[in-house]
């Protein structure tokens, strides 16, 4: 939404035809805090954060690691941000 300019720093100004199914189907507040917390990564940066996920979802299927072992990493390299 940012990368489209719908967002202007203070407000949302999102065409209704844009907003994915999901979304729509969220209460208010599940949907403003959705976008808040997407306003904070690019798009490419919530897709890798995708990316990764169903990753460890795979990974935990297959392993018989400790759920822990895969889960923490994985979150680690999701929210660590790259030095600028």
């Amino acid at each position: 939404a940012i990368d489209r300019g719908w967002y202007d720093g203070q407000r949302w100004e999102i065409p209704e035809s844009s907003i994915p199914t999901r979304l729509q189907r969220l209460n208010g507040f599940m949907a403003k805090k959705a976008l808040e917390g997407a306003k904070r990564y690019t798009l490419n940066e919530l897709r890798a954060a995708r990316h990764y996920a169903i990753e460890m979802r795979w990974r935990l299927v297959d392993s018989s690691l400790d759920p822990f072992d895969i889960i923490e990493p994985t979150l680690l390299r999701v929210l660590a941000r790259a030095k600028r």
